[in-house]
């Protein structure tokens, strides 16, 4: 964790956040400027200063777990 992050310390659950889901290497909370309701951020919970420095399992994982989100969401009241 990186002291100076707010996302790592979201994930460290040292900032508050209406967390969605959590597991042992992801954290998924609802954005405090949402674009749309029920816009949500997925985040590993082990800091990468960039995208590209991702493993590509987690990545994979990361697209997987936005992809059951989008068809939850298209199926609940925040769907637009």
């Amino acid at each position: 964790m990186i002291e100076n992050c707010l996302l790592c310390r979201i994930a460290a659950r040292q900032v508050g956040a209406h967390v969605l889901h959590e597991d042992d290497r992801l954290v998924v909370f609802l954005d405090v400027c949402p674009i749309r309701p029920g816009h949500a951020l997925i985040m590993p919970k082990q800091h990468f200063p960039y995208f590209d420095d991702l493993p590509a399992d987690l990545a994979a994982s990361i697209v997987v777990l936005g992809q059951r989100f989008a068809d939850a969401m298209k199926r609940t009241a925040w769907s637009v």
